[in-house]
């Protein structure tokens, strides 16, 4: 492969320096080391493959086009979080992608770091395993309430996620049609994992009023959660627009950690509540689609929608006793 030199024009061989003038090709772009990457790499993987990491290359499209052996762990970190909303097999595509180009320019003598091993997945780090103190779920429980400020129906939506352990990207994925009031249960379709596709998940009292609003809100909208304009919400944007902000308005993530806590601890949020109130570990790990492969007995499988309701309440009475507000789970 042959490519120009960046200072005398003289056609030289892909590599460090010029044969020429030994110039150091410093300017290599992480998007030239793709394309001759991918030439090689792609005729030996299937399109699925070739797929994955046509998705990978397009969240490094911010680095693209800067030099190879100037971008730092920090720069490719920021990419890794930026889609830690993502799946954890997306996220490990983009680790793996990131590691195939650094291995690549080993033979073609560039001094790039291979910083892959380095990157730190969501699903893996310890920020993403924390969870609301109940402080911070009582705070943003009553902001919730008073129909004032500029996220106070942000703050609905993460007292949903928060009681109803949904994963973030399927209760954005959740239609008005999945939402079942009588019956008090939301109807998942869509999941990443098979242990949480097709399940019923149970409405806590807390968040009914909560959920009836979100479906009156913008009634053309066939989904359940929307944009203030009525639009279908894209879980990133609502990320960095609206969650963010709203963690920063109620004083949870501090100015020196802005990022603290992110959608996905809601999930966690509620797992810890249910297991503070006593909630049936199995019923537990179906209502959150959870694939626990220490539980395998078919009992599992045929709990019914009253005894979950019967599981979630007791989350409920724990709820009450963290905001001091009392709710009827009739």
């Amino acid at each position: 492969m042959m490519m120009q030199c960046i200072c005398c024009g003289a056609p030289v061989p892909w590599a460090q320096f010029c044969c020429q003038c030994g110039a150091p090709q410093s300017q290599i772009t992480l998007s030239d080391l793709h394309e001759n990457w991918k030439k090689i790499h792609y005729r030996r993987i299937g399109n699925k493959g070739i797929e994955g990491y046509e998705t990978a290359w397009r969240e490094l499209s911010p680095l693209a086009n800067r030099p190879a052996s100037s971008i730092t762990l920090e720069e490719y970190q920021f990419v890794m979080d930026s889609i830690a909303e993502k799946s954890y097999s997306k996220q490990q595509k983009l680790r793996q992608l990131i590691s195939q180009l650094a291995q690549y320019t080993e033979i073609c003598r560039l001094n790039v770091v291979n910083y892959a091993p380095f990157l730190i997945l969501d699903g893996y780090r310890s920020k993403s395993r924390l969870i609301f103190s109940d402080e911070e779920i009582k705070r943003l429980f009553f902001y919730s309430q008073t129909a004032q400020g500029p996220y106070w129906e942000d703050a609905q939506i993460v007292m949903v996620l928060m009681l109803t352990g949904l994963r973030p990207e399927e209760l954005f994925n959740v239609k008005k049609s999945d939402v079942d009031m009588t019956a008090r249960c939301i109807h998942t379709a869509g999941s990443k994992t098979e242990a949480g596709r097709n399940r019923t998940v149970p409405i806590a009292q807390p968040i009914k009023q909560m959920i009836l609003y979100l479906m009156l809100r913008h009634p053309q909208s066939p989904y359940l959660i929307t944009s203030p304009t009525g639009c279908r919400c894209n879980l990133s944007n609502w990320r960095k627009r609206r969650f963010f902000p709203l963690m920063w308005e109620m004083g949870i993530n501090p100015p020196d950690d802005p990022h603290r806590l992110v959608p996905y601890c809601c999930r966690h949020t509620y797992a810890s509540l249910a297991k503070r109130a006593g909630v049936d570990t199995g019923v537990l790990c179906k209502m959150i689609g959870h694939a626990d492969p220490k539980i395998t007995e078919d009992y599992y499988i045929h709990e019914t929608l009253e005894e979950m309701q019967r599981e979630v309440d007791k989350v409920t009475r724990l709820t009450a006793s963290i905001t001091g507000v009392q709710s009827r789970t009739a």
